[in-house]
């Protein structure tokens, strides 16, 4: 058989001579400088470095490993929710609420919660304590610069169609979300993409951590399946 004649031919190759080892360390060397100078290796290696240096990316891989552990117990340790943040958000500041995330500031975990108000053209966002839900930073900002709209048409397109009076707001969305799963919601964002309006929830769980989209519109769902028996929302 073709094992049996390798097998065979490598017993009788006999030991490879100083000459042949040192031979074939020039040829790994040489093929090592080889993949320095191609430039498909060298764009897969700076990504890596990007990545290291990607606040996104140390972020998501944050809230793994030990980082996942202690946002896991902070969260437990939590009195606050995401409902209590938006309720003492909307007491100081106008707009529709468009995400609710949880953020590191000033080396504690906080909820950050961002509005889009179309009427007056602000952005309003603010970060609250998980304990008590105490206000500790705030910024406003204007969406208009020289009389031009800095908001993109996406972002602008889902604000206006969650004002819709049938439409979902995020309040409610949290309420789906929370129908489907246990687990802590960690985030959730109105996003329009294809002319699909919807609300992205990301949660974290002692096993692993999910998503799932909500239709802003319907809210009808799709992501994971439903962990309740009962649920009265269409899960994809």
């Amino acid at each position: 058989s073709m094992y049996a004649a390798l097998t065979s031919a490598l017993l009788f190759a006999g030991p490879a001579s100083a000459d042949d080892w040192e031979k074939e360390r020039m040829q790994e060397r040489d093929r090592g400088h080889e993949m320095d100078r191609d430039p498909k290796f060298n764009k897969e290696h700076s990504r890596g470095h990007e990545m290291d240096r990607d606040p996104k990316f140390d972020k998501e891989r944050g809230r793994k490993g030990r980082g996942g552990e202690l946002t896991m117990l902070a969260l437990k340790s939590s009195d606050t929710n995401m409902e209590d943040v938006v309720t003492a958000f909307r007491t100081t500041y106008s707009g529709t609420v468009v995400e609710i995330d949880l953020d590191h500031k000033d080396h504690s975990m906080v909820y950050e919660v961002t509005a889009i108000d179309l009427d007056d053209s602000e952005g309003h966002k603010a970060a609250y304590t998980l304990r008590g839900a105490q206000e500790i930073e705030n910024s406003t900002k204007s969406l208009n610069v020289l009389g031009f709209s800095k908001l993109d048409d996406n972002d602008e397109a889902a604000v206006k169609a969650v004002q819709a009076e049938d439409a979902i707001s995020i309040d409610k969305a949290l309420e789906i979300a929370r129908q489907h799963s246990d687990a802590y919601i960690t985030s959730i964002k109105l996003e329009n993409k294809r002319g699909l309006t919807f609300y992205k929830v990301e949660y974290m769980g002692p096993s692993k951590e999910r998503r799932l989209l909500i239709d802003a519109l319907s809210g009808e769902c799709n992501g994971f399946a439903c962990m309740r028996e009962h649920c009265a929302n269409s899960c994809g």
